[in-house]
């Protein structure tokens, strides 16, 4: 049972979540002046993750024909009424944190999310190019929360000191990093669940315009994030970025991009997707650990 709903609010990215909230203060506190951590803003990280968990677990219960299709074997096994159940303590206990930080345009983003989660795996994935970049526009906002919970930010981005300033612009390019890769990521996952949707009528960009043209969006979205991340890399010296942060940069998420544009443009086969959906959730979870080199260099 524990297995299962690990499974089903997919345990691995919601620790992934954590770490990029904890990287996220860490930059603030050790990179920039500004106040001391408060308590408060775990219930505002901790809302979040449950709502996440919530969005996982009942995309699972109208993902559950198409994964059966798709023969994904990494699925829960929860029954249906099991998964609905884990979904409504999921998200009360989310709107109930939400409520206690004590925010009200948090709580408003909380609830909208929730709305916008349900839409989602109700009908919007199963729609051309709105559900993925639904899916996306989550996905970036979540390191964005940080300006939430640190309402001081804004004196100090108006400060006169261009060093804080550039510190303080991080979430916002880890949130574009963010939206970028999940786009990407849930337009290679059609690709490898054409099969599955088709079955069900979907209408998603392979279905509709063919997987050639998924395909060739995915590689100009590839092509997209790597020149963002070497615009980066050629202005390291304007943005604070060390020497050490630069090697590990170019390691973990500029020689996987190449690598994943590559066998992108080779790819053929379902299993040949699934390939590059793991290299983009790597390169993703790397530029965690790129942060945290960049913190403590």
């Amino acid at each position: 049972m524990v297995k299962d709903i690990n499974k089903a609010i997919r345990l691995k990215n919601l620790i992934l979540l954590s770490f990029i909230f904890f990287s996220l203060e860490l930059l603030l506190h050790i990179k920039a002046p500004l106040t001391q951590f408060s308590n408060t803003n775990l219930l505002a990280y901790f809302s979040v993750i449950f709502t996440a968990a919530a969005g996982y677990v009942i995309n699972d219960y109208f993902d559950i024909e198409s994964d059966i299709v798709n023969a994904k074997k990494n699925k829960t096994k929860l029954t249906e009424p099991q998964i609905l159940i884990l979904f409504y303590i999921l998200t009360l206990l989310s709107i109930l944190i939400s409520s206690l930080f004590n925010n009200q345009f948090f709580f408003e983003l909380v609830i909208g999310t929730h709305l916008t989660l349900f839409l989602y795996s109700w009908k919007l994935k199963n729609l051309p190019l709105i559900g993925n970049l639904t899916i996306a526009i989550i996905a970036g906002i979540c390191p964005l929360i940080i300006y939430i919970t640190h309402p001081e930010i804004k004196q100090f981005l108006s400060s006169t000191n261009p060093y804080y300033t550039t510190e303080l612009v991080i979430p916002f390019i880890y949130a574009c990093l963010s939206f970028l890769t999940t786009f990407t990521r849930e337009i290679i996952k059609d690709i490898e669940d054409y099969k599955g949707d088709k079955a069900l009528k979907a209408k998603t960009i392979p279905i509709i315009f063919s997987k050639k043209i998924a395909k060739l969006l995915s590689i100009i979205l590839l092509l997209a994030i790597t020149t963002f991340i070497l615009l980066i890399m050629l202005n390291h010296n304007n943005i604070n970025i060390k020497l050490g942060t630069l090697i590990v940069m170019t390691t973990l998420i500029f020689i996987p991009l190449i690598i994943t544009i590559r066998n992108t443009v080779l790819a053929k086969e379902k299993k040949d997707y699934t390939v590059i959906s793991n290299l983009l959730k790597f390169i993703f979870a790397s530029s965690n650990v790129v942060l945290l080199v960049h913190i403590f260099t």
